[in-house]
């Protein structure tokens, strides 16, 4: 058993201080998303305005440590791995940091990133763009999702779009309003659906903008009643008016369940669980 190899994965919140990864962090856990996992270890790599609950943590067996940037290093990732022996690790990490302090360096046996998701407050996002681009940049090549929060009607979330693609073409980029909901479809595109000539710049052929399909493949919106639904993908759901992850792709240690959208980042892709047994 000593020589079996298992995984510990790294679920990486990126983003700048104040873009909400506190907030996103705690109301993943709250809705029980890491429940099947024995032990859990929240790494946090900078302390914005929102703190976490000691309550929400002890009631979900998280151990938490706060690590600076001089001590994260393999050395102290190794003595986290023998202290608390997790079997996932989630890391608020710091936006200024280079990603590739934790995703290029060596970490302990069996941890590894299976998702990194990057959150940006749509309300700073320009100034940020203009003066902050390639510290922006290196926390977006690298990510599996962006999520814009707090959008708001008539900002050009298209612009937006066309500024993550450019970094990462196989970006998944979702957008909410201020209460947390995904901003429609028609509000993310570059030009108005219900002009009577709609033009479309040379820049905007082809732009990989969601579809139905996009949505599916990450969650189904469900309805308020637990009649079953439409089949979608060969698959039935039932469940309130939220969404769901598609069964059978939890990543190890997170418990399928109701939460908003763009939440369901950490369903994106199958891994053998649990990760502490050998794989």
């Amino acid at each position: 058993m000593a020589n079996e190899e298992y995984q510990i994965p790294i679920f990486l919140i990126n983003g700048q201080l104040d873009s909400g990864k506190t907030r996103f962090i705690s109301d993943t856990i709250a809705m029980g998303q890491f429940a099947d996992a024995k032990n859990k270890l929240l790494i946090v790599c900078e302390e914005g305005e929102e703190e976490y609950s000691e309550k929400l943590l002890k009631d979900n067996g998280i151990d938490m440590v706060v690590v600076e940037k001089e001590d994260f290093n393999i050395k102290t990732l190794n003595e986290l791995d023998k202290k608390y022996d997790p079997w996932l690790v989630i890391v608020e990490y710091n936006g200024m940091w280079d990603p590739a302090l934790l995703l290029g360096s060596e970490k302990p046996r069996g941890w590894q990133v299976y998702q990194s998701i990057t959150l940006v407050d749509a309300n700073s996002f320009g100034l940020q763009w203009a003066n902050m681009k390639s510290i922006i940049a290196e926390s977006v090549k690298y990510a599996d999702m962006v999520i814009f929060n707090r959008c708001k009607s008539g900002m050009d979330l298209g612009s937006y779009r066309r500024s993550m693609r450019a970094l990462n073409p196989a970006l998944q980029i979702i957008f909410e309003d201020e209460k947390g909901d995904q901003v429609a479809i028609s509000e993310q595109l570059p030009y108005d659906i219900n002009a009577d000539v709609i033009q479309v710049d040379d820049e905007d052929h082809y732009s990989p903008y969601p579809t139905v399909a996009d949505d599916i493949s990450v969650a189904l919106p469900l309805t308020d009643d637990e009649s079953p639904k439409e089949e979608r993908n060969g698959k039935k759901q039932t469940g309130p008016a939220d969404y769901r992850y598609l069964p059978g792709n939890d990543p190890p240690g997170v418990k399928s369940g109701d939460r908003r959208q763009c939440q369901r980042a950490l369903s994106g892709r199958n891994v053998d669980h649990p990760h502490r047994y050998p794989v």
